[in-house]
């Protein structure tokens, strides 16, 4: 098998960038949650509360969503995904609007929460840009090719309606109840964007690993079991274990015995009647 050029090998510094960010994100929602776990406990929708959520969906899992697609674009989706100054600058997008918006949801001020979103819906979109620009010139199955594509159009709804959403908290204008618009926002984001790109890239993942499965050679002197030796084996097991049993009921039966006195000892005291006056 001819080894993988260097100029096709995966980019080292942008992947851990996303993963770093990632992780602290992670750190952070924990640690707030353990300074003031009363300040997010009690009804969802206040903005504590949702700052938090945002550093978690987005700090941490679409920050490694697009972290981990330069890793596995060559492994498995038999393409290259270069790491350009597009995709730095993107990553820069991520990073300011995460941390915007986590801060304007802090302290209440969704018009910059707003502003922040635009920030960091614009670097997610740059990278699908990019990413689906490779995938037309790999050779995948289409559908793996249109999960990939919808998740970040999904996103890109999802980060839509929540800009909308947080413009509506200062000047009134969305229509319907705002619990809905949240809902929804909520449901394009998680399903629509994590759970379809996981699916989409899995449906490849699991193809590789099979067939790296089934091309791995069996170690010499290695075969199978012979079933009567199984038998064998489970007959003797059972049998070692009806013989614990018993040794463990007797020693039991005799730690009674000894501990309590026999039955014609054991006298049961009756109340005497009160003499009569």
């Amino acid at each position: 098998m001819p080894a993988t050029p260097r100029s096709q090998l995966p980019p080292r510094l942008l992947p851990i960038l996303y993963f770093g960010v990632a992780h602290v994100a992670l750190a952070l929602a924990c640690l707030a949650v353990a300074v003031d776990p009363r300040g997010v406990s009690g009804f969802f929708y206040h903005a504590r509360m949702l700052a938090i959520v945002h550093l978690v969906t987005l700090g941490w899992i679409s920050t490694s969503i697009l972290g981990s697609l330069y890793i596995v674009g060559p492994i498995a989706l038999r393409t290259w995904i270069p790491a350009t100054w597009l995709d730095y600058t993107a990553f820069t997008l991520v990073l300011v609007g995460v941390v915007g918006m986590v801060a304007h949801f802090w302290l209440e001020e969704y018009g910059g929460m707003a502003w922040s979103a635009i920030a960091v819906v614009s670097g997610i979109i740059a990278v699908g840009v990019h990413v689906a620009r490779c995938l037309r010139r790999a050779s995948l199955p289409r559908v793996i090719r249109a999960h990939i594509v919808l998740a970040f159009l999904n996103i890109l709804g999802a980060a839509t309606l929540g800009v909308l959403i947080g413009f509506d908290k200062v000047y009134h204008f969305l229509p319907g109840f705002v619990l809905s618009n949240v809902i929804a926002h909520a449901h394009m984001a998680t399903i629509g964007w994590a759970a379809m790109m996981v699916v989409g890239i899995a449906y490849r993942l699991l193809q590789v690993v099979w067939m790296l499965r089934r091309q791995r050679p069996r170690p010499p002197g290695l075969r199978r079991p012979d079933p009567a030796i199984l038998h064998a084996g489970a007959s003797f097991a059972s049998h070692l274990a009806a013989r614990v049993s018993d040794a463990g009921r007797s020693q039991c039966n005799r730690f009674l015995s000894e501990a309590m006195p026999p039955p014609s000892e054991i006298r049961v005291g009756t109340l005497e009647p009160e003499a009569a006056r």
